[in-house]
């Protein structure tokens, strides 16, 4: 159990990401404050100082390979190893010197990561001083800065990783930490940074911040640190439940979720995933009941859960107490004087509640009634058996918020026949939670089956919500109108527009886009052939006939340096077949399109008028009304990027 680990989220608010250091490759995937001068890849999903460099790498994807898959026991071995014998003893050296200590004796990039993750994630920060960080460009005035908030631990890896030659971005996002209250919207008390490393071609979830483990004794001046490998490398499928990044590529994902499905979704902790276990019928955060009766139902891997045991706590829910790792500490311990011998009280509520847990090695499903109308905060704890060590305490597998709406005097809870469960392996333990109820019922055949068919309808409905979500998806990509169309038509008449209105409102907005398209190709496709030549035909042409065939041709992959001769555009006009000019406006895939080249093009051509051109060249002014329209459709895209965006109309 993680006892006191504090996952307050980190504060990226810094003005400036590193002064001291000359830094040869910066990645971040939004725009940092205080940085100037660096560039956006539409193919990448970041900002860097250097776009020549990102030809070389893959850019976000999904990817299919788990972290056993490329690090292996004895590196891992070996990279903590140099990192725990570090320790601190470097911390009046330069950076350099540190990084050099740490990686000397490891021969691969993941071996190295590894390396400067542990090294960086076990440093007491809060114990340095500035006395002791006196010195220039030493370590301890990089720990100094983390803890005055003028560094983040992402920015600080990223600078170790660059270091060595490991591509590492800065990641910006949100995170559900010790200052999220579950199913609340998140705002900017809810920001924080992470990394994603590149090692093997393969981009991996990397989050030094949550891996540095703060552990409080007894009291808040008794801190104790170690570190969270579960963060290193992390899957993620997983990564998703905790941590939304800005830019949805980052979330390495097949399909992305969007931030209000990322602020509904079920809030599953790190525990929930080290279990091996699967959401069945509890998908959302937040769950109302309108008879009082809850049912929350997970799938257990049925070769490890009989040796797994989970515990349930309810309390009244207050919109002001957040999530407190501290809170679960104390009922972790023994010693805790907040003890209550009387399992079935709750002195934090006014509710009876009865709490089943039913494990038959295949599923874990817990009953909760309430008699009280209100909001409550349920949440599901667990841990291993058969891992014995004073540090295998209950941890949190799950945290729900129940909107009791009505309640049922007859609750289904009060008729069964309830028998606590108490192994003498566990009875003190058991005996001595707070505020807590462990109970277990023998359910008849009937009440068995009845939840397993219930199970059965919910994972039937959960597949096919997800095949409709999947043919969205795929529809959106091949952004084929047609295809699109009728994945929203198969949503809307199976009747899960409420299950699914995120992606139909992101599939109408596609729909809306892709006609607007066509309708800015349509001009150019009845263009005839006699039109076009007559516009081939200028040998002096008028300057805004040239600017808009500049800024069309700039669009479509032809630069300035080379339309800026009237003779080389009548020749790029004049082609046939698969380069004909009609051909490629058609073929232009927006998707590719970069914002730079788009506001090169809208540079091109200011101060031109459709009206003028349309007088001139009827021709020429279909092409300014598509060319436009191009423009436009970036804008609309990159909105938040314009500002940080220079035109570019050359190669270079």
């Amino acid at each position: 159990m993680t006892g006191g680990k504090s996952l307050t989220n980190e504060s990226p608010s810094i003005n400036k990401f590193d002064q001291d250091l000359t830094l040869e490759w910066i990645l971040f995937s939004s725009e940092p404050a205080g940085m100037r001068g660096l560039k956006y890849s539409n193919s990448h999903h970041l900002y860097t100082n250097d776009l020549s460099k990102l030809s070389d790498i893959p850019g976000p994807r999904k990817w299919d390979r788990q972290k056993s898959d490329i690090l292996r026991s004895e590196d891992e071995i070996k990279a903590d190893s140099v990192a725990n014998s570090i320790g601190q003893t470097l911390n009046k050296k330069p950076l350099k010197d540190l990084v050099d200590a740490l990686t000397k004796e490891l021969h691969s990039d993941i071996a190295k990561t590894r390396a400067l993750y542990r090294w960086l994630t076990i440093q007491p920060f809060r114990t340095i001083e500035r006395s002791t960080a006196e010195g220039d460009k030493i370590i301890a005035q990089y720990l100094l800065q983390l803890v005055e908030k003028k560094l983040t631990y992402a920015q600080l890896f990223s600078i170790l990783c660059g270091m060595i030659g490991v591509p590492c971005v800065v990641i910006s996002g949100f995170a559900k930490g010790s200052t999220y209250q579950v199913g609340e919207k998140l705002t900017k008390k809810h920001r924080a940074e992470w990394n994603a490393v590149l090692i093997n071609e393969i981009w991996w979830l990397v989050d030094t911040f949550w891996g540095a483990c703060e552990f409080v004794g007894k009291s808040r001046t008794e801190i104790k640190y170690s570190f969270d490998d579960y963060y290193f490398l992390t899957d993620p499928e997983q990564f998703i439940y905790t941590h939304f990044p800005e830019v949805l590529e980052w979330q390495l994902l097949d399909k992305p979720i969007s931030l209000r499905e990322f602020e509904k979704q079920a809030c599953l902790r790190q525990r929930f995933f080290e279990l091996d276990m699967k959401t069945l019928a509890n998908t959302l955060c937040c769950l109302k009941t309108k008879d009082g009766d809850v049912s929350l139902v997970f799938g257990l891997n049925p070769h490890r859960s009989k040796q797994q045991t989970f515990q349930c706590y309810v309390k009244a829910f207050e919109p002001d107490k957040k999530h407190n790792t501290n809170d679960l500490m104390k009922k972790n311990d023994n010693s805790s004087s907040n003890t209550n011998n009387n399992s079935n009280a709750f002195p934090e509520t006014n509710v009876d509640i009865k709490t089943v847990e039913e494990n038959d090695e295949h599923y874990l499903n817990i009953k909760i009634g309430f008699h009280e109308i209100g909001e409550y905060k349920v949440e599901i704890v667990g841990k291993e058996l058969h891992v014995k060590s004073n540090d295998n305490k209950f941890d949190w597998i799950a945290i729900f918020k129940v909107h009791v709406k009505n309640i049922n005097r007859h609750n289904f809870l009060l008729d069964d026949q309830i028998k606590p469960i108490a192994s003498e392996a566990h009875e003190q333990e058991k005996q001595q939670q707070s505020n807590i109820v462990v109970i277990n019922i023998e359910t008849d055949s009937a009440e068995k089956a009845k939840i397993e068919e219930e199970m059965k309808k919910a994972e039937q409905k959960a597949n096919e919500i997800n095949n409709l979500r999947q043919a969205i998806f795929n529809a959106m990509k091949s952004k084929k109108l047609d295809q699109l169309e009728a994945s929203v038509g198969d949503v809307i008449e199976k009747g899960y527009m409420a299950e699914l209105g995120v992606e139909i409102a992101e599939a109408k907005e596609s729909i809306d886009r892709l006609k607007r398209l066509q309708k800015l190709m349509q001009g150019v496709q009845e263009l005839n052939q006699e039109t076009i030549a007559e516009i081939r035909s200028y040998s002096n042409p008028p300057e805004e006939v040239h600017k808009v065939m500049k800024a069309t041709l700039l669009l479509l992959g032809n630069y300035e340096e080379e339309t800026k001769d009237w003779k080389n555009v009548q020749t790029l006009i004049g082609k046939t077949g698969k380069m004909s000019l009609k051909k490629r406006v058609t073929e232009l895939d927006i998707e590719s399109l970069q914002l730079d080249i788009a506001l090169g093009s809208k540079q091109i051509l200011e101060g031109t008028k459709f009206e003028t051109i349309f007088v001139t060249s009827a021709g020429a002014a279909a092409f300014f009304n598509w060319t436009t329209g191009i423009i436009s459709e970036m804008e609309q895209k990159y909105a938040n990027n314009i500002a940080s965006t220079l035109p570019r109309t050359n190669k270079s």
